[in-house]
């Protein structure tokens, strides 16, 4: 795959997933340039990226981690949840669908960086490979990982939610 395929292929879902990390939408388009500038780099020095997708997420999370350790005074941001289009009349069904996804998307804010990010990797449909790839932890550890975050976001849920699991 060229350089313009990838980034083409891959953009918005860097920038939702950057979005997802409590950066605003001007920081996550800053964010997703930077690690694209950066492997555009890579590239032209010669270097062979086996799999470009986990490259990307990867320094799309090392590049998220640098942005919070130089502002370490910021509060935590208010999640934007990008929906694609937005429709002036939901149906009741599609309205409380965007209210599971918001419930599901406060608490996973609340979570620790690193849970966070594995279930919104695992839920993007990458494999343990990629997973393991991107976060640096044991391929053989990342389906055990994968079950403790679900315990732990269940139990976040059921604590503040509860009415939805009676």
């Amino acid at each position: 795959m060229d350089f313009d395929s990838i980034y083409k292929t891959y953009y918005q879902e860097l920038y939702y997933f950057a979005i997802r990390q409590n950066l605003v939408s001007a920081e996550a388009t800053d964010t997703v340039q930077d690690v694209y500038t950066a492997f555009y780099k890579e590239i032209q020095a010669g270097k062979q990226i086996e799999n470009p997708k986990a490259w990307l997420y990867s320094s799309l999370l090392n590049s998220v981690r640098t942005r919070y350790k130089q502002h370490k005074s910021r509060q935590q941001k208010n999640i934007e949840y990008a929906s694609g289009i937005e429709v002036i009349k939901d149906t009741q069904s599609e309205y409380n669908e965007k209210e599971r996804r918001s419930i599901v998307e406060a608490c996973l804010s609340t979570m620790e960086p690193g849970d966070r990010n594995l279930m919104l990797l695992y839920h993007k449909g990458f494999s343990y490979r990629e997973i393991s790839e991107i976060l640096q932890i044991n391929y053989n550890s990342v389906g055990t990982c994968i079950a403790r975050t679900t315990q732990k976001l269940t139990f976040i849920l059921k604590s503040k939610y509860h009415e939805l699991f009676e």
